[in-house]
């Protein structure tokens, strides 16, 4: 039989329960990165991610926001605190001081050309400029592209990097 003393230590801790079980807010933050986050000309957040973020907020027991900063400031945002969740492409470098879950989507780069200007040959790109933002793993997909252009000696590539 439970004692009156643990009885009431126990009633004591599932009144107080709710309190510590408050959730905090979550603050969700994206860059654009079309299709998977961007705002619409309505400045509403869209994008598969940012559906699968509206997703948890439905179920979250707290305040829960979602927005759209440029590149950078989210990173910031993320790492000083202000933002509880981020999405990024997994690398070893950002696995060191970041969790990240199962991955929610599989993507992969690709070109897109207008129909006279098929591209079927990765060496098609030497001397061709292209643009990229970063530091992100888009730069570092086409840097390893620049390398493999430069097996058989081909003119590199150049990467515009812009943020």
């Amino acid at each position: 039989m439970i004692s009156p003393r643990f009885s009431l230590l126990l009633l004591s801790l599932f009144l107080l329960l709710p309190s510590w079980a408050k959730a905090s807010d979550l603050n969700i933050v994206y860059h654009d990165f079309a299709p998977f986050s961007y705002e619409d000309s309505r400045g509403r957040t869209q994008g598969i991610l940012v559906e699968l973020s509206q997703a948890i907020c439905l179920q979250w027991p707290g305040q829960c926001n979602i927005s759209i900063r440029p590149y950078r400031r989210a990173i910031h945002m993320f790492s000083n605190g202000e933002a509880k969740g981020i999405f990024l492409g997994w690398n070893r470098e950002r696995a060191q001081s970041m969790w990240f879950s199962l991955p929610l989507v599989q993507t992969e780069y690709g070109f897109y050309t207008l129909n006279d200007f098929p591209i079927t040959e990765l060496s098609q790109l030497s001397g061709k400029v292209i643009g990229v933002y970063g530091p992100s793993n888009t730069y570092t997909s086409l840097m390893r592209q620049q390398e493999k252009l430069k097996q058989p000696p081909l003119p590199p590539t150049a990467l515009a990097l812009s943020d």
